[in-house]
């Protein structure tokens, strides 16, 4: 079984080359992505997530299917395991690091939340800010 930091990388790949971002990732290699810190390929993993928010119906189904073939997460999962963890952030009203930092700010980013969740998430958003400078 693949680690979580292979199948996020490959994840990335994928989803960079679907994009027509593969110039992005000739920088550097699998195996060099390899070696980076966990933190970072999540945070990597969380930013082609927010590239792929237009994303819907067949194609969406299209690249599920090719990224299941593969054995990695399918974009609806990952989607979902990222709102489900933005609603473990609210809740708990506190940010603890910068993982979470980063998905809070991917839904600010986005069109996703309701104005109640908007202002929370930019409360604790500035909350781990201000905390961190």
């Amino acid at each position: 079984m693949t680690s979580e930091k292979e199948q996020l990388v490959d994840f990335v790949f994928v989803l960079m080359h679907e994009f027509g971002r593969g110039d992005f990732l000739e920088s550097a290699s699998r195996e060099e992505w390899l070696t980076y810190p966990l933190s970072g390929i999540r945070q990597a993993a969380n930013d082609v997530l927010e590239m792929s928010q237009d994303l819907e119906g067949k194609d969406l189904a299209k690249l599920d299917k090719k990224l299941e073939e593969l054995n990695l997460p399918s974009l609806s999962n990952m989607r979902v395991k990222g709102y489900r963890e933005l609603l473990t952030i609210l809740s708990r009203n506190k940010i603890r690091n910068e993982d979470e930092w980063y998905v809070v700010k991917s839904y600010l980013d986005s069109e996703m939340l309701h104005e109640q969740q908007r202002s929370k998430a930019f409360e604790i958003s500035n909350a781990f800010e201000f905390k961190s400078t």
